[in-house]
């Protein structure tokens, strides 16, 4: 029963270091869900898809980057922190380049929504595949 325990305290360990990407990851499946089903009929059910979407992407990017504040306010003790056997490496020079892209994005998103109405671009494919290359970053 101890090694159960043991285990279960490492799982919640490796995922507690990758919340701010198993979140970002789990929000932009929620963002390509509502793309998929919030169906257009008139314009202005298109206009408030795509704020709804925008309002979305930028909650996400937010969000995440608060995260990854408190899980470097948990591990401010540890100099390096590994998990997945290795393969995640969370230390403070991570924890900065994370929070500026977070920041980043969201300021690239802010000047983007008009780029995207100026072109005719399809909204939310865009916006997954911006979250998409911010989780890429992020890993």
């Amino acid at each position: 029963m101890m090694i159960n325990m043991v285990n279960m305290a490492s799982i919640n360990a490796n995922l507690m270091i990758a919340l701010p990407e198993i979140f970002l990851a789990g929000m932009i499946l929620l963002i390509l869900v509502a793309d998929a089903f919030i169906k257009v009929e008139t314009s202005t059910i298109a206009q408030a898809k795509e704020i709804i979407i925008f309002a979305l992407t930028g909650a996400a990017l937010l969000i995440a980057c608060y995260l990854q504040v408190i899980v470097c306010n948990l591990y401010s003790s540890e100099s390096v922190v590994l998990t997945f056997n290795n393969m995640f490496i969370l230390d403070g020079l991570a924890v900065v380049m994370k929070i500026a892209s977070y920041v980043v994005g969201f300021v690239i998103l802010l000047y983007v929504r008009q780029y995207i109405k100026d072109r005719g671009i399809l909204c939310g494919e865009f916006y997954v595949i911006f979250l998409f290359a911010i989780l890429v970053i992020q890993v």
